[in-house]
């Protein structure tokens, strides 16, 4: 995802964002629901360790 260097990449307006950033952040934002929806699912007092592993298997 890295710019060319050979060709010139237009810089956006103030405040805006290159089109990489955008997949960028949709891709980690998918990644955020998931997770929530993963831990939002599990049993409140179970070991965190479980809880974590559940939600790096969901992301395989």
């Amino acid at each position: 995802m890295q710019p060319s260097l050979t060709q010139p990449h237009p810089i956006p307006p103030a405040g805006a964002l290159y089109p990489e950033e955008c997949g960028l952040i949709a891709a980690l934002q998918r990644l955020v629901d998931q997770g929530q929806q993963v831990a939002a699912e599990s049993t409140p007092g179970a070991d965190p360790r479980a809880q974590l592993a559940k939600i790096f298997a969901a992301f395989g």
